[in-house]
């Protein structure tokens, strides 16, 4: 039983890599640089407004590691969103699911990810620049492990809810795109003001972000990170997810 799941699994990314890279493998490359492309233009809007980096010595690394856990987690939810509707025309044969859509979406985005951040990392590394290199390398892959499930969990709820409320995509497109200031992805969020720091701690991304950088930085303050209320969040989205795909598959 495991074993046919998971040959699933791998049939299913396989296809989704093949139908993200089109008649061309530099289609794919393109995809994979996607990231890095938006990474681009935030670097080069802050060069021209001469800020610096609020910690360490370089600001693309200090961008980097805000941007590359926060695109994660929204790249993820935006591709499982889709999982009703890539899953459906295969839903009556009954030997794919919804959840197994999801998982190899979960997987591919994932694996894009770790690999274009681990290439800057190391391009940055060999080219000399001061902080490429991660100070814990076990830290980042819990938080990358961390996030990638909690947009897992809101990914498939949200996809549970866009099949009856189709302007719910959207709302969440919206938020989604607004989260990015509230996630601590520009700013060390010790160094705002208390009442500012109160309100964005309930915001789950922005412990993921943390806990982010507190691999890549020896000494990243971190003192408003909160490991279990990071990984409670993450359960929680992961059930309610599953709970909601399961009500979503009794009134297909």
């Amino acid at each position: 039983m495991i074993g046919n799941t998971l040959q699933i699994w791998f049939a299913l990314m396989l296809r989704d890599i093949r139908t993200r890279r089109g008649p061309s493998r530099l289609t794919f490359l393109l995809a994979l640089a996607e990231p890095l492309g938006q990474l681009l233009i935030v670097y080069i809007v802050f060069l021209a407004l001469k800020r610096k980096a609020d910690f360490g010595t370089n600001l693309f690394v200090f961008l980097l590691t805000g941007v590359l856990p926060f695109f994660l987690f929204t790249h993820i939810v935006s591709r499982i969103m889709s999982a009703v509707r890539v899953a459906h025309p295969m839903l009556p044969l009954r030997v794919i699911t919804v959840v197994d859509v999801a998982v190899a979406q979960l997987l591919v985005e994932t694996l894009s990810v770790l690999i274009v951040g681990f290439l800057l990392l190391a391009g940055l590394s060999f080219a000399g620049v001061e902080g490429a290199v991660p100070f814990d390398g076990l830290q980042i892959l819990e938080s990358v492990v961390v996030m990638a499930l909690t947009g897992f969990g809101v990914g498939l709820f949200n996809a549970a809810v866009v099949v009856h409320f189709s302007v719910y995509r959207m709302i969440w497109t919206l938020t989604a795109r607004s989260l990015i200031f509230f996630s601590n992805v520009f700013y060390v969020i010790e160094y705002l003001p208390r009442a500012f720091r109160d309100v964005l701690w309930w915001n789950p991304l922005l412990h993921g972000v943390i806990w982010f950088r507190t691999g890549v930085y020896r000494f990243y303050p971190e003192s408003t990170l909160s490991y279990s209320y990071a990984v409670t969040f993450c359960v929680l989205s992961v059930l309610l997810g599953l709970a909601a795909e399961r009500v979503l598959r009794r009134h297909a």
